[in-house]
């Protein structure tokens, strides 16, 4: 057996690419007979548990005719990300999205791993979301971490710029678009004259074509006077929403199409109504869906202004994921860059063939930058509010050259012996106008209910990344009630660890020295 292959996985809402680096550095997307769509290097992101003990995946599911049917799981992805409870009858099981996504990757593996033998995966990169948080990325990596594998999570968009940078000519900035099933987005890059990738600004929204899908259904529903949430649509609503998915499509390419469902549900018709491009466009704006588009591209521009990139010199756009081929998108994109020219490379496997290209292993080197602020939780003395202090800001680069911040911790009261550092992950609270956020909920019997909105949650504002593994420095002898007792320093390495390094001052001895704390998104 020869060990060192490496395997990338692009886990998406709607279709999943693999690809394998052998041990010359060759890099390609893989065919997976058995899952992959005819012709194609995607793999339908769906599961069917018609028969629980032999779950079906990938193309099989849309080939037996049980896409829209009860006990298929879609849209995994989007569950987990959201922490959504939705959960899928198989037998008398309820299968919940995690499960059911585990289910589908170890599959997609198993199916990888006979088709690179007799050699050895050693290597296993999944690829994220730019915006998603820690328990995301750690939950990937704890349900496919194994003995002699070595498992890592890298963002979308920075795979997308590895690929990209290959052809691009040394110190040239890029910038990057995706707009996939359930999210956009963005980034700015250059590449130096070593090869090196410096990511300049990126940001993420959760929102994409499932979004639109919705939305096309939402304008559809209303034209024969009936809401989203009546009874008659549920045993259908998987297949109205893929009807609505090829309406989409067609708008892409044509002035106007016909909505042409698999079936009409509940003596309901649906069918022959035809929609326009323009009305299309109105159902986006309508939604700011291409004013916050724009906006992101926009504020990702800027942030590569502000690292020091000469906006005027992106003359190439890589444009990824299925809603990029909506003009009205790419009109979007063309507001804030009218002279630059879109590259068109292929949307499906760039992805998946750049997370093998960049990071720690990779051929590309990365220099990447943080999506979100990390600040530590204290308690002012005075007012004994809790208050944050920010250690490391929205769009700090790692690896760190050196240390980011330095903190002086004070005690609060007499004889204080413990000293906590409660590391908290920051984000801005989401636009709920911009991004119009949806469900789709499995009931008891595996139909779909649409619920309108998910309310942002205030969890996703601050969360406590160590509150299982707190960190403490003990004071020995204790502090005095107003002794500033100990400096701490703190740096990030090149896997987003957050390096904790901490010195008595009263004692004059290091307690902690580059310790790994907690890591960042």
């Amino acid at each position: 057996m020869i060990s060192g292959m490496r395997i990338a996985i692009d886990f998406g809402s709607t279709h999943t690419v693999a690809a394998a680096a052998a041990a010359d550095g060759t890099i390609a997307p893989l065919f997976l007979p058995r899952l992959s769509l005819p012709g194609t290097f995607q793999i339908p992101s769906v599961i069917s548990f018609a028969d629980p003990d032999a779950p079906l995946v990938g193309y099989p599911v849309e080939r037996s005719g049980l896409l829209t049917a009860p006990g298929t799981f879609r849209w995994m992805k989007r569950y987990i990300a959201l922490n959504s409870p939705v959960r899928v009858r198989a037998g008398s099981e309820r299968i919940p999205a995690k499960e059911a996504a585990v289910r589908f990757l170890r599959r997609t593996l198993n199916e990888i791993e006979t088709a690179v033998a007799p050699e050895t995966v050693s290597e296993l990169v999944f690829t994220a979301p730019t915006d998603s948080f820690d328990f995301y990325r750690d939950w990937l990596k704890r349900s496919f971490e194994a003995p002699n594998l070595a498992v890592r999570v890298l963002d979308e968009t920075g795979a997308a710029a590895a690929d990209a940078g290959i052809r691009l000519e040394s110190g040239e900035p890029f910038f990057v678009l995706d707009v996939g099933g359930t999210t956009q987005q963005a980034l700015a890059a250059a590449r130096d004259s070593n090869g090196t990738i410096h990511v300049k600004g990126k940001d993420g929204r959760s929102v994409g074509g499932a979004d639109i899908d919705r939305w096309i259904l939402e304008e559809l529903c209303a034209r024969i006077g009936i809401p989203l949430q009546d009874a008659r649509l549920r045993p259908q609503g998987t297949a109205l929403l893929r009807g609505c998915e090829r309406l989409k499509i067609a708008l892409s390419e044509r002035e106007a199409a016909r909505f042409e469902p698999e079936d009409d549900p509940g003596g309901l018709t649906f069918g022959g109504t035809e929609l326009t491009r323009e009305e299309l466009e109105t159902i986006l704006r309508r939604h700011d869906f291409l004013s916050a588009l724009e906006r992101m591209v926009r504020d990702v521009r800027n942030a590569a202004a502000a690292n020091g990139v000469d906006t005027a010199a992106f003359r190439r756009l890589f444009m990824i994921g299925g809603s990029v081929r909506i003009p009205a998108v790419r009109a979007a994109v063309r507001a804030v860059f009218p002279e630059s020219s879109f590259v068109e490379t292929d949307p499906t496997t760039s992805v998946a063939v750049g997370a093998l290209r960049a990071g720690t292993f990779g051929l590309t080197p990365l220099r990447d930058i943080l999506t979100h602020s990390y600040a530590v939780r204290y308690r002012d003395g005075q007012s004994g509010e809790a208050r944050f202090e920010t250690i490391v800001p929205s769009g700090a680069i790692f690896p760190s050259t050196g240390i980011v911040k330095t903190l002086r911790l004070k005690a609060t009261r007499p004889n204080q012996r413990l000293f906590g550092l409660a590391i908290y992950e920051r984000s801005l609270t989401p636009d709920a106008g911009a991004s119009d956020p949806f469900e789709l909920l499995f009931d008891e019997n595996g139909e779909i209910r649409i619920l309108n909105r998910i309310q942002p949650s205030e969890a996703f504002e601050s969360i406590f990344l160590n509150a299982r593994a707190a960190q403490f420095l003990e004071a020995d002898p204790p502090a005095s009630r107003d002794e500033t007792r100990f400096s701490v320093d703190f740096a990030i390495d090149a896997d987003r660890f957050l390096i904790v390094s901490a010195f008595d001052l009263r004692n004059g001895r290091t307690v902690l020295d580059r310790r790994p704390v907690v890591r960042l998104s």
